[in-house]
């Protein structure tokens, strides 16, 4: 995220805040999955 920010701040590169925060979002969704598939196939 704060190569997102410092791209955009140094370079003028607008996109590149947004891109990094789908990378954040798409890196958290893939962990969510992961968590959720351990706790169905753990026992109780």
């Amino acid at each position: 995220m704060l190569l997102g920010i410092l791209l955009n701040a140094t370079l003028g590169w607008w996109w590149a805040d947004p891109a990094a925060g789908f990378v954040i979002v798409f890196y958290g969704v893939k962990e969510g999955r992961h968590a959720w598939h351990q706790a169905m196939m753990s026992p109780p």
